[in-house]
């Protein structure tokens, strides 16, 4: 509990110094350049203090080939240096996706407020929970079917049409949505194969 509610401060916190960063017309990207600073700063303390050793690029390379034996269903288990290579091929990925959300997150606060893009940045959750269930069949329990059912329902009633469609859809607010929702399902992707102890190394990647 004391962990989700850390989260729960940390999220919101985010919202509010964005808004603060836009009413004062800040440079957008210094602020989310610092921000990915201090957290890659962050991510190299905790591989350093965990005793974790950083892949070199030939030992990524040679990992390759069980990393794609493992994704297709064809090794069982990942070596340590595989697992590594791993976050480092994910932490890349969802790097762009994690960096095309807060921009968007920052777009849309200026022009939405905070509420607004706190909402669509949560119902980012919709994305790998949609994608799970297509690529590895999670089925959703009946009360997670209410809850997607809720949130969409609530995309729909933010974005609803007005005056024979004048405003139209608030681009910034569905863009902060996928590509934090993308950003998310990164972190399951890699979990799917990766190994805890690396989540360390997937983190640094990603801020880097």
């Amino acid at each position: 509990m004391l962990f989700l509610i850390l989260a729960i401060g940390c999220s919101a916190s985010i919202a509010l110094i964005f808004r603060i960063s836009e009413t004062r017309d800040m440079n957008r990207y210094a602020v989310t350049t610092t921000n990915y600073v201090t957290a890659c700063i962050t991510a190299i303390v905790t591989v350093v203090a965990a005793g974790h050793s950083f892949p070199s690029p030939a030992a990524v390379i040679d990992a390759l080939p069980r990393l794609a034996g493992a994704v297709v269903g064809r090794a069982d288990q990942l070596t340590d240096t595989a697992s590594q290579a791993w976050a480092v091929c994910v932490g890349l990925v969802a790097g762009v996706f994690f960096f095309l959300a807060f921009i968007y997150y920052q777009i849309s606060v200026r022009n939405h407020g905070v509420s607004l893009p706190g909402a669509f940045a949560k119902l980012g959750i919709l994305v790998p929970m949609s994608l799970s269930l297509i690529l590895w069949q999670e089925i959703p329990r009946t009360i997670q079917w209410v809850g997607i059912a809720l949130a969409v329902g609530s995309i729909v009633l933010i974005n609803r049409p007005a005056d024979r469609l004048k405003r139209g859809l608030k681009l910034s607010l569905l863009l902060l949505f996928a590509f934090g929702g993308l950003a998310e399902f990164s972190n399951k992707v890699f979990q799917r194969h990766g190994m805890l102890e690396d989540k360390a190394i997937f983190l640094l990647v990603t801020f880097f």
